[in-house]
Parts: C-alpha cells; structure tokens; sequence
C-alpha cells in the first residue's frame, strides 16, 4: 500500500474524530432522551474503534508503527457521562422545564384509557391556544391497568388502589414531574396518601370543581359518580368543607348499582342505551324531586353518557380538571394555578 494511500486514510480518520467530537459536544448541552443518547454514544464508540482500527491497519501495512491509545479514549467517553440524568433537583426541573415551555405535569391515567386521551388531548388544546404555534404540554404518563383499579374501587381495597398510585407517583417524580394528577374523580380518595409518598402537589379535581360552582353562584349540588364518590367524604366533604356548597346524591338502589355500570359497561367502545337511561333518569330526579342547582358529572366516564343539552348548569370534572392541570402547567412557580374555566 503506498504513502499517499495511509495519508489519505489519516486524514479521513481526523476528519472523523472531529465529527464524532462535536457529536459528543452536541450530546451533552442537549436534552435528548438519556436512553436515546445512549444508543448514540453505542453507535460512537463501534464508529470510533473501526475508525482507528482501519488506520491502524493501513499505517501497519506502511512500516509505521502504531500504538494505539485506547486508554485515553476509554478515560475520554467515561468522563463525558453523556446523557446521564442529573440527580440534582434544580437541575432536573431546568432541564424539563424549556424556556417559552409549560411545568412538567405527572398523570396518573388508564382509568380509563378512553378517558386518559380526553385528557391528553384538552391539556394540549388549552397549552397550544395560550401559547400559540406548535406548542404542547409538557407530560408524563403513567397508565394503570383499568381492570386492576377496577377490582380494587369495587372490592372495597382501598390499600391496592393506593399502593398502584403511589407507586405511579413515584415513577413520575423520577423522571422530573414537578406535581401529579390523577385522571379518575374515584382515585382521588388515595390523593392525601400520594402527596404525602411524593412530597409533590396533587391537582385536586374537586378543587377546580368547586370553584367553578362558587363562581357561578350556586350552592345546591347534585353529585354524581361512582357510590365511593358520592358517598365517602373525600370528595363530598371536600366540596361542603372547602367550598361551602350542600351535597345531594341519588337513592341508595342507584348507589348500589352505580360502580358495575361504571366498571362494566361505560369501559365498553358503546354505551348500552339502558346504561345511559339509568343515569339520565337520577340526573333528572336530582334537578325535579331534590331541586338541586347544578348537577357535577364526578365520574369521567360519564362525558360518555351525557352528551346533549342539560336541564341545569353542569359541571363534567374531566374538562374542568383538565383546564385546571393546563392552567397550573402554564403558570410559573412564584404564580398561583388560575382557576379552571367553567363549562357548561
């Protein structure tokens, strides 16, 4: 092999080095996914070896004699740490937080799935109008197995429901979320508990909710959702205590029945029409024979149901709520979350 032929393979392998250098420079003041540079820095480092291997070769063939420094590469990619996510919180929360951008938001979805991408989609609709161009919501999600919440809400174990959202939680916290949102009204019985295991702000579906009543200025609600929410005080006392409103919920055979439609039936792609006559007929008991103002839809599956013109103001969480998470995203931390817009 002749002089000219090794110069040529040099200065190839120079110009190679060079590009990989600024590759490695790129890499590491962006903020490309960890593991997606890692597959980067792979290919770098195959790329790299063969690089030199191949000049190694044509010099041999020259005469020259070779002594390759695979030490100082090897110290060179270990002290690059390229992509490597930052333990340090502040940097963490600078790194997902990109000027012009909205505060990341951790959800905690699948309940349902059906539910979840109606989420999605008005957090994004709320963050595009309010910023503009291409804009989206910065979020992560976890999606939890309907089934599993399913049997847990029905079967009374409050303590599995809870173990799967903190879990979720947790998961959410580590990959930057600055604070949670649970998409199902049911699951916010475990929000107390998630907060505590996270030490992050949980946005409150009721709270977005029980603004936009008191801002319209009604005061009787009829409530509707699944028996837990419409009995338990995690979500009728929260209203009564926090907001000042007085609570009325359906009959007791409508309770009792109201989880295995929810669970059942209202997962299902088609709602049975009898489905949706149930609950039209304790909407209608609830504004006829309780007189109530205003009916809160506290189930998320229920946007499903009711779907036409109400006979009084009604609130369906699941919009609210999200205008709510958009509004907080979109806030800065020194600001206070504006108040969910209402909705008719």
């Amino acid at each position: 092999m002749s002089h000219g032929a090794g110069d040529i393979a040099a200065r190839s392998y120079s110009h190679i080095l060079g590009l990989i250098e600024s590759l490695l420079n790129y890499s590491i003041h962006s903020s490309i996914e960890s593991r997606l540079c890692g597959v980067c820095h792979d290919v770098l480092v195959i790329i790299s070896i063969g690089t030199m291997a191949t000049s190694m070769f044509v010099r041999h063939a020259q005469g020259v004699s070779v002594k390759p420094r695979v030490g100082a590469w090897n110290t060179t990619f270990a002290q690059r740490s390229l992509c490597q996510p930052t333990q340090d919180p502040a940097q963490r929360r600078s790194l997902y937080t990109p000027s012009g951008g909205t505060r990341p938001v951790g959800l905690i979805g699948g309940m349902s799935w059906q539910t979840t991408a109606v989420y999605y989609k008005e957090i994004n609709q709320h963050v595009g109008a309010s910023l503009g161009g291409v804009h989206s919501a910065n979020l992560l999600i976890k999606s939890l197995d309907y089934a599993a919440v399913a049997r847990a809400v029905s079967g009374g174990h409050s303590h599995e429901l809870q173990s799967m959202v903190c879990d979720a939680g947790l998961n959410l916290k580590a990959a930057g979320a600055q604070a949670l949102a649970l998409c199902a009204n049911v699951a916010h019985k475990t929000a107390a508990a998630l907060e505590d295991a996270t030490a992050l702000p949980v946005l409150h579906i009721v709270d977005f909710t029980g603004r936009a009543v008191v801002a319209r200025g009604l005061r009787r609600v009829g409530l509707l959702g699944t028996r837990a929410v419409m009995e338990e005080d995690f979500y009728k006392r929260r209203l009564e205590r926090d907001f000042g409103l007085e609570v009325v919920v359906p009959d007791e055979a409508f309770r009792g029945d109201a989880d295995r439609q929810i669970f059942r039936e209202m997962s299902k792609e088609v709602v049975p029409q009898d489905v949706r006559s149930a609950w039209h007929s304790a909407y209608e008991e609830l504004v006829s024979r309780h007189r109530v103002d205003c009916v809160v839809l506290a189930c998320t599956e229920l946007r499903l149901v009711f779907d036409g013109r109400m006979s009084v103001p009604t609130f369906e969480t699941t919009t609210l709520h999200a205008a709510g998470i958009a509004a907080w995203a979109l806030s800065r931390a020194d600001e206070g979350a504006v108040d969910a817009k209402i909705t008719r």
